[in-house]
């Protein structure tokens, strides 16, 4: 004990622990290079990697976004907004939480099961991300607080449908399952669409206390952006309050609400009766719109990028027509004055004829001089008019081909598609995105048959009007003009619509039959027309 009392521990520097920390720190130093070999620039995620074939692993984990939260800040900028993609994508495609993978073995830490650890460091893998230093000088990209809303309201279905309530505010759910009084499970499952659908693991208390230490975590970190939780066709029990009978009491400064006056809030505190009911009110509605139109924003955010790239195509394209067509204008007039003088060289070639019979022999010879001359110019007219009509057979050509361009028309797994958005039938539109993704085609296909008529000059038999997703078709047959809508807002729009698309349908065919095509499928809109701007490109060597 004396010896050991002598030693001096803390003053002394021992040679060999400091060199096995050394050589510990070295080893964990290069662990970095991990991120050049697990890095995938094509999915913007990290993956297992196998040194013996030098690829990437084909199974997806969400343990694979560790790597996010190790080497986001050292990435380059777009493997930043690439990691960022990614994780806005995957919570896009599964709202009610990340899975564990994507594949179904059964097991708890597969699909499609979602563990509450498992999203708290998703959450700090997406907050790395946005804390690159190209981040930093903006808003933020949200994506880690989507994630963390998302498992909040995870966590809130698990405990309401467990049977959990607040006294005075939020009775317990009718269908409630299980005996407790709202239980917070670190384990639950998810359907296809991506939303939780039910808990799989009530029995261990750690994942209780994983899922309860994630919640308070996040109402600790993003307490200024969390919003009220929505569950998936449950409808929440909030308690009604009626207005009690007045007292003459005249210490009490309270006003109850109206009688039908309801609110919502997931906190009860004891200034609660201090709020305004009518606003609490006010705002529970609103959140919850707002969360609807969030969802519909995020469904059309690829749309609607696609649509901005696309429009500043047509805009460019419409000037370049705009210069086409007045050079067209300035060579149709010479060709129709020509066509005048050849009208009236024709007319005085008729009187010189007449007046042969009548002149003297001797003029006979200057007057066939004469007529030779103005037959010459008439051949060389006629070729004018057939350059003339060349130049604008390749003019419409080229039209052809950048409409082509502007608005590919391609066959995919699931049919015919123009721009990539596919063109269903109005017996087959089934939802409001794909309502949309159809209304968005047909507005696409009715720009093209637009350009194409004015272009060739030819007043079709419905004319359109080319709005985008909300374009209309006109039927001037009718006893007064009446315009069918080529989009479905309602159940009640589909006989509408059906009719315009035949209409439209019959346009494509007329512009057709100038080419000499009459063998064609009404039905086949995409098809039809893709063959109409193949004959416009294919006259042009004719």
């Amino acid at each position: 004990l004396l010896v050991l009392g002598s030693i001096g521990i803390n003053d002394t520097a021992a040679v060999n622990i400091n060199s096995i920390l050394y050589q510990a720190e070295s080893i964990i130093a290069n662990f970095y290079q991990l991120a050049a070999y697990a890095y995938n620039p094509q999915t913007g995620l990290f993956a297992d990697y196998h040194i013996s074939t030098g690829q990437h692993a084909d199974i997806w984990s969400i343990n694979s976004l560790w790597s996010f939260w190790a080497f986001s800040d050292t990435l380059p900028a777009e493997s930043a907004h690439s990691a960022l993609e990614s994780l806005s994508e995957l919570h896009d495609k599964f709202p009610g939480g990340l899975p564990n993978t994507f594949y179904n073995t059964t097991l708890l830490w597969d699909w499609p099961n979602v563990q509450s650890p498992l999203q708290h460091m998703a959450i700090q893998s997406a907050a790395k991300a946005e804390n690159h230093p190209i981040y930093r000088k903006r808003s933020g990209s949200g994506v880690a607080a989507g994630i963390a809303q998302s498992t909040l309201g995870a966590a809130f279905c698990n405990w309401y449908t467990t049977g959990g309530s607040i006294d005075g505010v939020l009775n317990s759910y009718d269908h409630a399952t299980g005996s407790s009084a709202g239980a917070s499970f670190g384990s639950y499952a998810i359907g296809a669409d991506g939303n939780i659908i039910t808990s799989t693991d009530s029995s261990d208390p750690g994942d209780y206390a994983w899922s309860n230490a994630v919640t308070l975590w996040i109402f600790d970190q993003y307490k200024s952006q969390i919003q009220i939780p929505t569950c998936p066709n449950i409808k929440l029990n909030i308690v009604k309050h009626t207005t009690p009978t007045p007292t003459p009491t005249p210490t009490s400064t309270f006003s109850p609400p109206p009688p039908t006056s309801t609110y919502c809030t997931i906190r009860r505190n004891s200034n609660t009766q201090a709020y305004s009911w009518a606003l609490l009110e006010q705002l529970c509605a609103r959140e919850n719109a707002l969360a609807a139109e969030r969802r519909n924003v995020r469904v059309l955010g690829s749309t609607v990028e696609l649509a901005v790239k696309r429009a500043r195509q047509v805009l460019r394209l419409r000037r370049e027509l705009q210069v086409q067509r007045q050079r067209i204008a300035e060579q149709r007039r010479l060709v129709e004055q020509r066509a005048r003088r050849v009208e009236e060289a024709s007319g005085a070639n008729e009187s010189l004829i007449a007046r042969i019979s009548e002149t003297p022999r001797k003029r006979d010879e200057a007057t066939r001089q004469q007529i030779e001359r103005l037959v010459v110019k008439l051949r060389q007219d006629r070729i004018i008019l057939e350059d003339l009509r060349a130049m604008l057979a390749r003019q419409r050509a080229h039209m052809a081909s950048e409409l082509a361009f502007v608005y590919p028309i391609d066959l995919s797994d699931d049919g015919w598609v123009i721009c990539g958005l596919r063109l269903a039938r109005a017996d087959d539109i089934r939802g409001w995105a794909s309502g949309e993704q159809t209304a968005a085609a047909l507005g696409m296909v009715s720009a093209v048959v637009d350009q194409i008529a004015q272009s060739m000059g030819v007043p079709i038999r419905f004319p359109v009007i080319p709005r985008g997703s909300r374009s209309v078709i006109i039927n001037p047959s009718s006893a007064t003009v009446q315009t069918a809508p080529l989009f479905m807002l309602r159940a009640s729009d589909r006989p509408r619509l059906r009719t315009a698309m035949r209409q439209l349908a019959a346009d494509i065919e007329q512009l057709l039959c100038m080419f000499g095509i009459n063998d064609i499928d009404r039905h086949q809109v995409l098809p039809n027309l893709t063959q109409l701007l193949l004959a416009i490109e294919s006259s042009s060597f004719a």
